[in-house]
């Protein structure tokens, strides 16, 4: 039986002044997301689960989640 497993990174912003927060995930931290759940799943002998990155950007009190960002 195989699961899914949703791993999300959150980046906020009080605005838009210093660039949307979706410009924060840089390759390098969604490297290191994804080493973070691999690790998670080996540990947890869940190693063959399906798995989705999502990225929730908060821009003021605005939230959105975006499925499958990386």
């Amino acid at each position: 039986r195989y699961w899914l497993l949703g791993f999300c990174e959150g980046k906020a912003r009080a605005d838009e002044r210093g660039g949307h927060p979706a410009e924060a995930l840089t390759a390098a931290k969604a490297a290191t997301v994804r080493a973070t759940a691999a690790r998670f799943l080996r540990e947890r002998g869940a190693a063959g689960a399906r798995v989705r990155f999502d990225l929730a950007v908060v821009i003021g009190r605005s939230i959105e989640i975006w499925p499958d960002a990386f």
